[in-house]
């Protein structure tokens, strides 16, 4: 069974620190085609083992994940800045070109919203009032038309989708006032990735 996973599923061993060496702190991942990642743990393992023995016991799970431990190609997780993993495929922050998930590029999980090349801004009527709403203006009343701060607060939201970029800066939001928009925009941030 072990042998069948690692020729058909795409197993891999994924080496926290990066050396290559077996190690007990390795995970065994599965790669799943449909979503583009590497599933993680015994569970996962145990799933897709139960494919090919229906009766496979705990035991005989534990014994499948042990020599996928030994067999399995040692790997990292992507750690290349300009691939980021969106819900329609791998971008190439680089060459700005979207490409089909592919087992090579090791994620293990996916920012939840669809690259589109073709996006343009969208403006929300509000019927009610009558009012337009869009986040580029609104991105600017929260910044108090300061284009600089506009600016960083863009840059923010970019780089919470490229966290494998090596920034080395930190913004803080702190104001003791409420009704500024820092929680709106930390929503904004959190249903983005």
């Amino acid at each position: 069974i072990a042998r069948m996973l690692l020729v058909l599923h795409s197993v891999v061993a994924i080496s926290p620190d990066g050396s290559g060496r077996k190690s007990s702190t390795d995970l065994i991942a599965v790669y799943e085609p449909g979503r583009g990642v590497y599933q993680t743990g015994p569970d996962e393992v145990r799933e897709v083992a139960r494919r090919y023995n229906r009766e496979l016991t705990v035991n005989g799970a534990r014994e499948v994940n042990t020599v996928l431990r030994e067999w399995a190609p040692r790997v990292r997780e992507s750690l290349d800045p300009n691939w980021i993993p969106v819900a329609n495929g791998d971008f190439n922050f680089e060459t700005k070109e979207l490409h089909p998930p592919h087992p090579d590029r090791v994620f293990l999980s996916r920012i939840p919203v669809s690259y589109n090349e073709d996006a343009s801004l969208v403006v929300i009527r509000n019927p009610q009032g009558g009012t337009d709403w869009d986040v580029e203006s609104w991105l600017d009343e929260v910044a108090c038309r300061n284009p600089e701060l506009g600016e960083l607060l863009w840059q923010v939201i970019a780089a919470s989708v490229r966290a494998k970029h090596p920034w080395n800066k930190a913004v803080v939001f702190y104001n003791t006032k409420g009704n500024n928009a820092k929680g709106t925009l930390l929503d904004l941030i959190r249903n983005l990735i």
